[in-house]
C-alpha cells in the first residue's frame, strides 16, 4: 500500500490552527468599545489578539511548509530518481 503524502498529515493541524484563529478573532470582535472595558478586559483582549497574531504567523509558516513538501513530493513522483543522500525515490526526508 502506498504511503499518504507527508503534506496530508499536516493539513488537519493547519485546519485546527485556522479554526483557533477564527475563534480568537471572533472573541476579540465581541468586546465593547475600549473606553467601556475594564483594565482586566483590555488585558484579556490584548492576550487574545496576541494569541491570534502568533497563531496566524504559525499558520502561514505551516502553509509554506506544506507547499514545499507538496512540491518535493510531486518532483519525486514525476522524476522518480534516486536521491544523492541514498534515500529511495518514494521517500521525503526533512
Amino acid at each position: 500500500m502506498k504511503e499518504a503524502p507527508k503534506s496530508a498529515a499536516l493539513r488537519p493541524i493547519l485546519h485546527d490552527l485556522e479554526e483557533k484563529i477564527d475563534e480568537k478573532i471572533a472573541e476579540a470582535c465581541r468586546v465593547s468599545p475600549a473606553h467601556e472595558e475594564t483594565t482586566a478586559e483590555l488585558e484579556k483582549l490584548g492576550d487574545t489578539l496576541s494569541f491570534a497574531a502568533q497563531a496566524a504567523k504559525t499558520a502561514a509558516q505551516l502553509r509554506r511548509r506544506i507547499r514545499e513538501i507538496t512540491i518535493l513530493e510531486h518532483l519525486q513522483r514525476r522524476y522518480g530518481r534516486g536521491r544523492p543522500d541514498g534515500g529511495t525515490p518514494d521517500e521525503v526526508r526533512f
